[in-house]
Formats: C-alpha cells, sequence, structure tokens
C-alpha cells in the first residue's frame, strides 16, 4: 500500500472521530470536506474550518466537543487580538496534553 493511501486512511479516520465529538452524531461524509481535497489542509464539517492539528489534538486527548467550540467560536470564529491556540486553551482547562 502506497503510503499516501495509508495517509489518507489514517486522516479520514482521525475525520469521522472528530466530527463524532463535535456534533454527537454519526459521521456524514456530505457534512465534511476537504478544501481543495487536500487532506493534510483544512476540513468543513458543518459551520466550522478545522485544520488536521487540531482534529488530532481533540481526538488524541479526548477534548470535548463542547470546549473545542467553545474555543473555536470564542477564538477563532471572530477577529479578536488576543487569540490563544486550541492546545493552550485545552491545557488551561484542564487537559493533559500528550
Amino acid at each position: 500500500m502506497k503510503l499516501k493511501t495509508q495517509l489518507k486512511q489514517i486522516i479520514t479516520e482521525y475525520t469521522k472521530e472528530f466530527y463524532t465529538i463535535i456534533t454527537d452524531e454519526s459521521y456524514d461524509e456530505d457534512n465534511a470536506y476537504w478544501i481543495g481535497g487536500d487532506y493534510t489542509g483544512v476540513c468543513g464539517i458543518g459551520d466550522y474550518y478545522v485544520q488536521l492539528s487540531d482534529m488530532v489534538l481533540v481526538v488524541d486527548n479526548k477534548i470535548s466537543g463542547e470546549d473545542y467550540i467553545d474555543w473555536y467560536w470564542q477564538y477563532v470564529a471572530t477577529d479578536k487580538r488576543d487569540y490563544i491556540n486550541l492546545k493552550t486553551y485545552a491545557m488551561n482547562k484542564g487537559y493533559k496534553i500528550k
């Protein structure tokens, strides 16, 4: 199996798990897409645009959908100057980041 195929399969698994965490619904491939078909870039899921690195952080560290959504709407979807990245936000919420 080519590495690119393996990478796509792994990223798809992260996407499915992340989707379930933030939506509390089963994965719906019609509601998730990778911008420009780039599986290592940004994924659109409903009203969210998510970087792969944030998906991995959420899944690997069991960050709740509620905490992710709070961070997203408080920092990402606004033009605030006091932006905090997801990792720092999660650490401040008490998550032990791996």
